[in-house]
């Protein structure tokens, strides 16, 4: 399974009922080139509505609400995966509900298994993700790729990036490799999406 995170679009917020009307991904190439379409997300009984992916030790993979529906739809002149989530009513999940209401979470990731895809020919690269299921989604402090982050280890990162000169600030850590300098993030996010395009392909080889 995969994780893709993407800043919440909020359409409604009821507090009376707790709900939230979101989009759960958007169909729009994200920052390692992939794009999931949303027309083609296959939904299989109900799937859960998570914190952080249940990776939270507090409360593990306990969901913190539901969907009442999922669809795709227009939304800000693009093609979504919209949700209507309805959040439990135990003190934890409506404390992050108070949170989305206050604008300080903001980030859904989907937590999905890519079904049928091509490339991007272009420089950007990224995959064309055709077809996908949806196992889950999350609510998320940060945007996120725990899969890609478990092979993208510091060990891995370092041993590709020890050769690059390092420059600027201890607060703005920056690489320059072949001429093109970049944040240590980006660096990080470039990896670790290779990474993943890696595996993916090796397991397709596999499966032939």
């Amino acid at each position: 399974m995969e994780w893709k995170s993407y800043e919440a679009k909020i359409q409604a917020i009821d507090e009376e009922d707790y709900t939230v009307v979101h989009a759960i991904t958007v169909g729009v190439r994200d920052r390692v080139g992939d794009k999931i379409n949303p027309d083609n997300v296959k939904i299989v009984g109900v799937p859960a509505f998570l914190w952080s992916h249940g990776m939270d030790p507090r409360i593990g993979k306990v969901p913190i609400g539901q969907p009442l529906w999922i669809r795709a739809g227009d939304f800000k002149g693009y093609r979504a995966l919209l949700a209507k989530s309805k959040f439990d009513a135990d003190e934890f999940s409506l404390g992050l509900f108070e949170k989305i209401k206050s604008g300080s979470l903001r980030y859904f990731s989907i937590g999905f298994v890519p079904l049928e895809w091509d490339y991007f020919r272009d420089q950007q690269g990224g995959r064309n993700i055709k077809k996908s299921e949806i196992i889950e989604y999350s609510l998320c402090s940060t945007p996120c790729n725990p899969y890609a982050q478990v092979l993208g280890s510091d060990k891995a990162f370092s041993a590709i990036c020890y050769k690059m000169a390092s420059s600027g600030t201890s607060d703005e850590k920056r690489f320059v490799i072949d001429g093109i300098s970049a944040t240590e993030g980006t660096v990080r996010a470039t990896i670790e999406g290779v990474l993943s395009k890696i595996i993916h392909e090796e397991v397709r080889k596999a499966l032939r």
